[in-house]
Formats: C-alpha cells, structure tokens, sequence
C-alpha cells in the first residue's frame, strides 16, 4: 500500500480549506458588522464540530504488516521500530484489540515514548507471547 506524504485525501484537504475559508470570511464580516470579537469566536468554536470526525480519523495508530519485525531486546533497551525504550523504566505495555481487523501496541504508562502502533489482530497472540518470553518483568494490559 502506497503511503501518502498527507494525512488526509485530496478531497479532504480540500473540503477543509473550504470549510476553514469560509469559516473565516464568514466571521470576519460578523466582527465588521458587530465590531464585537466575541461572535468571531463562538462562530470557529462551532465551526470545529463537523471537523471533528476528520480529526479522529487522523488519530490512528500507524499500520505495520509484521508486528514481531519491529520488537527486538538489545542489552536493557526494548526496541519497537526506531524507538527505545529502557527496559527498568517500562512497567506496562498495552496489546489489545483495536477494531475487528486491528490490535494494537502501546505505552500509555510512558508518555516519554509516544509509540502507538496497529498490526493485524491475528499476530495479537504472538506479540503477547513475545512479551511474556523476551520482557517478562513488564505487565501486560489491554
């Protein structure tokens, strides 16, 4: 699968930038009418809900084939990808089920290591296994 330089489609760039516009001219000419500042920024406040739903689709996790590829013991670091993390500071790692396709691997007790990855939910039982054998010290939680 090609991996875009953007987060979000053509389409949905687009359909921001005109939301976002008109959104702006639309206020600037309720603070000239008004001259008040106040119904400017109530009208982007509202104007944020239906951009709301992008914004979430945006938060997913990044998508890997092979979780096992990426997690490796090198002397007292854990390395996930291009990410390590020292194994006497990590004390929970979270493998669990993300949607129906997807698990996910996170680190929600170590917010000094923002790795936040999905990978497909049949390897969910391995990487949990791999924990227990490579990291034993390290609780797991989903």
């Amino acid at each position: 699968m090609k991996q875009n330089k953007f987060r979000f489609s053509h389409k949905q760039r687009t359909t921001r930038y005109l939301i976002s516009a008109s959104m702006l001219l639309l206020g600037i000419s309720i603070m000239y009418l008004y001259d008040d500042w106040t119904f400017l920024s109530g009208l982007i406040g509202v104007s944020m809900f239906p951009l709301y739903p992008l914004y979430l689709k945006a938060q997913r996790p990044e998508t890997i084939k092979n979780m096992l590829y990426l997690l490796e013991v090198r002397g007292d670091n854990l390395r996930v990808g291009m990410e390590q993390i020292p194994i006497d500071k990590l004390k929970r790692v979270a493998v669990g089920p993300f949607d129906k396709d997807y698990a996910v691997l996170q680190f929600p007790y170590n917010p000094m290591y923002q790795i936040d990855y999905s990978f497909p939910i049949q390897q969910m039982d391995d990487v949990r296994a791999w924990f227990r054998v490579e990291v034993p010290d390290v609780e797991l939680i989903e």
